[in-house]
């Protein structure tokens, strides 16, 4: 790029009457959307009229390696969750370049299973199918880009592309978190919680305990699995005196509900990671592949929601938007198609006197549901609008970054061709 700036200075230096003519060109650009040669024959641009920014819109949000980030807050040399379009992996990728500006004219919006407000000239990582005959292999399947210009209209024009959504599972090394322990995590954050906090006089550090519950009555197969898990832990720790006792303590109140406290030094490591009960982007760094699916399956065993008729679960629901969001990034870190929505409060009134029971309103909750399908039809909920306000777009070594909006997860390409690189190629199109 700087090879291509310093001939282009040259050129320009060196003939400054077509300079002149370069720049009325430009300007006529801008107004009609086509420059003309000395022939009189118009090549059409294939931007926008006044776009030199090919964007998404300022509720974009970005999948960063501290979470999920509004465009703002993204700055160049930050690490973003992208997908490898050669491998299909989830990649954390360095930001070469933010591009900001603002924009006017027309915008590509999609609603539906992809929310999108985007430049023309955005481009979108998409299948293709292409036909090469019968006798020539059939239809061949192809990842390339594909410009939001090119995506097809509903009732206009139909196309075989297929937008991204996910991508697979991200490698890790792992390597500080045994199994058993991330899988004791997993039950921790859905149905247990932190007990004790008393502080030791030999050490003077505070002493925290697990305290899991489950019904054996409702889950008798959840029990046994707690059961099998806690065979594991041999680290034996009192939290009313400090010497060695049992390594935990398993209680049956005879109601169905059975509980488990546990306090030794992996307690304490856990609260330490994890001092709110919530995830964090640290901890998920942290963990394998192998271990992200295992805290995946447990936190769905445990908060997740069953579908009989598919088999598997299709949701999980967090008490918190902060905790929905670190599970909606252990998704994308696994490759898991999904979004998220509101699950609003309701308040239950008695109808009848009969009944004495207290009725348990239930309180504001969000709920990641989890998808079956990796790509998505554009076609379906698309229109052009005009816009005008704020567009951005960070720059990456794949091409691509996840991101986020109106709670809908996708894979969006960010595109190379941007300000300084758009007026050289602007350039070489008018010499044309």
């Amino acid at each position: 790029l700087r090879i291509a700036e310093q001939l282009s200075d040259i050129f320009w230096d060196r003939f400054g009457g077509i300079k002149k003519w370069h720049g009325r060109l430009e300007r006529d650009y801008y107004k009609t959307g086509y420059v003309t040669g000395h022939s009189g024959y118009r090549r059409r641009a294939p931007v926008s009229y006044n776009e030199r920014i090919n964007c998404v819109d300022a509720a974009t949000e970005c999948l960063t390696e501290f979470g999920w980030r509004k465009g703002s807050a993204i700055k160049p040399g930050m690490k973003i969750y992208t997908k490898n379009p050669k491998t299909g992996k989830i990649e954390l990728d360095t930001v070469i370049k933010i591009n900001k500006g603002k924009y006017k004219g027309p915008a590509h919006v999609m609603r539906g299973r992809i929310s999108s407000v985007t430049t023309p000239n955005h481009r979108w990582l998409v299948d293709r199918f292409i036909d090469h005959g019968a006798r020539n292999g059939g239809r061949e399947l192809c990842v390339g880009f594909a410009s939001s210009s090119e995506l097809p209209m509903p009732g206009i024009s139909t196309s075989s592309k297929r937008i991204h959504l996910t991508g697979d599972p991200v490698v890790q090394p792992g390597g500080k978190w045994l199994d058993y322990e991330v899988e004791l995590i997993g039950w921790l954050l859905t149905d247990g919680c932190y007990t004790g906090g008393r502080k030791l006089k030999k050490t003077g550090c505070f002493n925290w305990g697990i305290h899991l519950v489950q019904s054996i009555r409702a889950n008798p197969k959840k029990v046994a699995r707690i059961d099998e898990l806690f065979k594991n832990f041999t680290d034996t720790f009192s939290p009313f005196r400090e010497a060695p006792v049992l390594p935990f303590r398993r209680t049956d109140y005879g109601q169905g509900a059975v509980n488990w406290i546990m306090f030794n030094s992996i307690t304490n490591k856990i609260k330490e990671a994890l001092p709110d009960k919530t995830l964090t982007s640290d901890f998920l760094a942290e963990l394998s592949t192998g271990q992200l699916h295992l805290l995946y399956e447990t936190m769905l065993l445990g908060d997740g929601s069953w579908d009989r008729q598919v088999g598997a679960h299709r949701s999980f629901t967090a008490g918190t938007k902060q905790r929905a969001d670190m599970f909606s990034m252990l998704c994308v870190l696994l490759g898991i198609p999904h979004r998220l929505f509101v699950v609003p409060p309701t308040k239950t009134v008695k109808k009848y006197k009969s009944i004495k029971s207290q009725i348990i309103s239930s309180k504001l909750c969000w709920c990641v549901r989890l998808k079956r399908r990796h790509r998505a039809q554009p076609a379906w909920h698309s229109s052009w609008v005009y816009f005008s306000g704020e567009m951005w777009c960070p720059t990456t070594k794949n091409g691509t970054f996840i991101a986020r909006r109106d709670n809908v997860v996708y894979v969006t390409g960010n595109s190379p061709i941007q300000a300084d690189e758009a007026k050289i190629v602007l350039d070489a199109m008018t010499r044309l």
